[in-house]
């Protein structure tokens, strides 16, 4: 029988089931050990209770971190199994748990304790010390079979640990080939972003130009008889006349009204001048308001006059 002491080292229970691990860490309570710092951790889908080997890697990172957490370098270890074990599976147990660091106290089977919803948190100490202890067969090993088990042991986690070393570097090249992958997207992103940006601005530019020049156009059709009117003048204005305005009569009580003011060296071409405009098919009610004599020198003078005309209605 095995007697623990609490007080000389820690000591940990560690409780391998199939799908889960249980690490917790126990204190002396008279006649009952007391869980505490307990953590329960999922393991991968693989069966690992029957005549396979267990998920080795897995279960030693679960420990190690475990330790490393609550800063634990050397402690007893309890180790409670769902199942009977099989002899190479209690080999694999002490390779892992003495490649730890960790000192074995007993192996037991879950099945033996007392099943209490209140007994959760504690464990009985009759019941672990009274409890079949799987690892009492390595009291007087056969130096030959454990030798040769130790090897199959020994070549399964060292293919174990190979691939797992390989895995994770597979995983860091990934993970840095998408980094390198993620960078060019961003540039990319940016290089878009800022053509959108051109682009938009563009459109914009376009828009607005669509619009000024449907303004001009609008302007241009609304305009359309005033800027014949303007072109015909130069043709049918006398050599020696001049138009000093062109402009809309603010006066009068039509808003198309024109008002022309000009000047001419003979009185006649101004009346020449009025009789053409009656004649273009875009005016109407031509009137030759005033005519003023204006002296320039003893012997020139310039006659001054004012015509007004209405543009037709479209």
């Amino acid at each position: 029988m095995i007697k623990i002491n609490l007080f000389s080292k820690k000591i940990l229970l560690i409780k391998i089931q199939e799908k889960a691990i249980n690490i917790s860490q126990l204190i002396d309570q008279n006649d009952k050990y007391k869980l505490f710092n307990t953590q329960k951790i999922a393991l991968d889908n693989l069966e690992i209770l029957d005549n396979k080997l267990f998920n080795f890697s897995q279960i030693f990172l679960i420990i190690k971190n475990y330790l490393n957490y609550f800063k634990i370098k050397k402690a007893k270890t309890i180790i409670i199994l769902e199942k009977v074990p099989t002899d190479l599976m209690l080999l694999q147990i002490v390779l892992l748990i003495s490649k730890i660091g960790l000192k074995i106290a007993k192996i037991i089977n879950l099945n033996n304790l007392t099943k209490d919803d209140n007994m959760l948190d504690f464990l009985n100490k009759k019941e672990i010390d009274n409890n079949l202890d799987f690892f009492k067969q390595f009291e007087k090993p056969n130096k030959k079979i454990n030798i040769f088990y130790f090897f199959i042991i020994l070549l399964f986690a060292s293919i174990e640990i190979i691939f797992f070393s390989k895995t994770l570097n597979q995983k860091n090249i990934l993970i840095k080939n998408l980094e390198t992958q993620i960078n060019a997207i961003s540039l990319q992103t940016q290089t878009i972003k800022k053509e959108l940006k051109i682009k938009q601005d563009l459109t914009a530019k376009n828009e607005n130009l669509a619009k000024n020049i449907k303004k001009i156009d609008l302007h241009k059709i609304k305009n359309q008889k005033l800027y014949s009117i303007l072109s015909s003048l130069p043709q049918i204005l006398p050599k020696q006349t001049k138009l000093t305005k062109i402009a809309f009569d603010k006066n009068a009580k039509h808003k198309k009204q024109l008002l022309l003011l000009g000047q001419s060296l003979k009185q006649e071409e101004i009346s020449i001048f009025a009789q053409n405009l009656e004649k273009n098919i875009n005016l109407k009610k031509v009137k030759l308001l005033n005519i003023q004599k204006e002296k320039k020198t003893a012997l020139e003078s310039v006659y001054n006059f004012k015509i007004n005309c209405l543009i037709k209605s479209q």
